[in-house]
C-alpha cells in the first residue's frame, strides 16, 4: 500500500508506481492496456531506492553537521573562558566584568543562555572592582 509522500520525488515515484499497478490489474476486457514489464519494474524500484538513499543521506548529513557545529561552538566558548580566565581581576574589570560573571559573559556574547546555578543574587567575593577607585 502506498503511503502519502513527503518528498516531491516520492510523490513522483508514487504516482509511477500506481499507474503501473492500475495497468497490471486492469480488466483484460476493459480498455487495452501494456503489462510493464519486470526490467521497467526493476527500474522504477531502482530509481526509488536511489532517491530514498539521496534523502536519507541528506538528512544524516544535516544531523552530523549540527553536532560538528555544536563542537566546534563549545570549542570557541571554552578557550574563550579559559582565556578570561587567566587574566586577573584588574584587567578583567578593565573590560567590565568580574570573575564571576566569566561564564555569563561568555555565554552571552556566544547567544547561549547561562547556566544559573541556585539562586543567589549576592555579589562575587571578586567583584572588589565597583569598591577601587578608578
Amino acid at each position: 500500500m502506498l503511503t502519502a509522500p513527503h518528498h516531491p520525488v516520492f510523490a513522483t515515484l508514487a504516482s509511477d508506481a500506481g499507474v503501473l499497478r492500475a495497468a497490471a490489474v486492469a480488466p483484460k476486457n476493459g480498455p487495452s492496456f501494456i503489462m510493464p514489464s519486470n526490467d521497467e519494474l526493476r527500474a522504477l524500484e531502482r530509481q526509488a531506492r536511489v532517491h530514498r538513499a539521496a534523502i536519507v543521506g541528506g538528512w544524516i548529513g544535516n544531523a552530523i553537521g549540527g553536532i560538528v557545529l555544536a563542537l566546534r561552538a563549545a570549542a570557541r566558548r571554552r578557550a574563550a573562558m579559559a582565556e578570561l580566565q587567566s587574566l586577573d581581576s584588574r584587567m578583567l574589570a578593565d573590560i567590565g566584568i568580574s570573575r564571576g560573571e566569566i561564564a555569563s559573559a561568555v555565554a552571552g556574547a556566544s547567544g547561549v543562555a547561562p547556566r544559573i546555578r541556585g539562586g543567589s543574587t549576592a555579589p562575587s567575593l571578586n567583584d572588589d572592582h565597583a569598591s577601587r577607585a578608578a
